[in-house]
């Protein structure tokens, strides 16, 4: 064996933590297309900025919303107002105008000048960029869609309740020239930090929570449960054997266990009739409820909830979440034609949410203020005649 043959390099290769970078993972075209739409993305990340009033200058947003609502007041110049009046108006509205066009063009330019005179910006750059304008336009869109996911009852309660006040308001307090100046105002100040602060503080009042439950319908349905189906049937006439007298009691133990194994298929439904006297037809069906809580800074997870959203119990099988009783207060009101097949009530895993009852896990988190589980137990009911009672 020659000597070289023996010889061994040793290479070293840092692979780990090294990302290929986009410059070779993109496509040239699509590097071309995105450096090209960099400075419209400079440009709307400037306008959203100022939108959620969350750009560097804090008082810029206030300047732009003081000109926006002067320039509204041009559209708003009453015609029974004073000359002086309306000569005023009319000067601050077209200046105000003249200022925002000029400060619009301003920006663009500078936006312009400084990425010709600065290096050109790298993939990693641009993608950043418009992962925080997306992110700027999910918060407005989230803020837009709030009114859509209400239900058609509770919109039409909306309209029902706001229509007449709004029509009050407009006849005798607000004119229409105020109504719009006010909504233009709302719009522009609503994601300052301290709207946000006045909306979150009128949100802790119990007053203003039960008037907005009242107003959106969000009321609690105070049905009885004795009087909704609101079990899942297991199956719907499935045959026990009786192997004893027909006066069995079907309440028993035993025959409690002869549906179970029926359930299970032990026994085989062409051999009942041969070996029982009277095979029964029973109707298997599971009763589920749901358990709710919400946490609390000081008390911890308890059955104390908001007086607008779900009650401590509820049916599951109602996309309303109808009112019922504890699963331990609904067996003592069960009809005597229903016999309980498992011993206990079975509750399954807890279900963590969010505020909104958006199921985010099965552990606890800081994002987590509500939970739910269902409980669940089977029973059954003898049916006496063909079909289902």
């Amino acid at each position: 064996m020659p000597l070289r043959a023996g010889r061994f390099h040793a290479k070293l290769v840092q692979i780990q933590g090294q990302k290929t970078a986009l410059t070779f993972a993109t496509a040239p075209q699509i590097s071309w297309t995105l450096h090209r739409l960099y400075p419209l993305l400079l440009i709307l990340d400037g306008i959203l900025s100022n939108i959620l009033w969350c750009c560097e200058d804090v008082c810029l947003p206030f300047i732009h919303s003081v000109l926006l609502v002067l320039c509204t007041n041009v559209l708003t110049v009453q015609d029974e107002a004073s000359l002086a009046r309306r000569a005023v108006q009319s000067w601050l509205g077209t200046m105000s105008c003249i200022f925002l066009l000029l400060s619009s063009v301003y920006y663009i330019s500078s936006v312009l000048h400084e990425l010709n005179a600065d290096e050109p910006p790298t993939l990693e750059d641009i993608i950043v960029m418009m992962e925080t304008v997306v992110y700027k336009l999910e918060v407005i869109r989230e803020d837009l869609s709030e009114p859509l996911k209400m239900s058609s009852r509770e919109l039409m309660t909306v309209l029902l309740f706001i229509t007449p006040v709004h029509w009050l308001l407009m006849k005798y307090l607000f004119s229409s020239n105020d109504y719009l100046v006010f909504l233009v105002l709302f719009c522009c100040v609503y994601h300052s930090s301290w709207c946000q602060c006045t909306l979150r503080l009128l949100w802790r009042s119990l007053y203003v929570r039960q008037l907005l439950s009242l107003v959106c319908g969000r009321t609690r349905d105070a049905g009885g449960l004795g009087q909704m189906v609101f079990y899942a049937v297991v199956d719907p006439g499935i045959q026990v054997p009786r192997y004893n007298s027909p006066l069995e009691d079907l309440s028993s133990s035993l025959f409690s266990s002869r549906v179970r194994k029926a359930l299970d298929g032990i026994y085989d439904p062409d051999l009942v009739s041969k070996h029982s006297s009277t095979p029964v037809s029973v109707k298997v069906v599971e009763f589920r409820i749901d358990e709710n809580q919400r946490k609390w800074p000081l008390d911890g997870w308890t059955h104390n909830m908001l007086p607008y959203e779900r009650p401590k119990f509820t049916a599951s099988q109602f996309p309303d979440r109808v009112e019922c009783t504890s699963p331990w207060e609904f067996q003592e009101s069960l009809g005597r034609e229903w016999c309980w097949l498992d011993d206990a009530w079975k509750p399954e895993p807890w279900l963590y949410c969010d505020t909104h009852w958006i199921t985010r896990g099965d552990s606890d988190s800081l994002e987590c203020y509500t939970r739910k589980r269902v409980w669940k137990r089977r029973a059954f009911q003898h049916l006496r005649t063909e079909g289902v009672l």
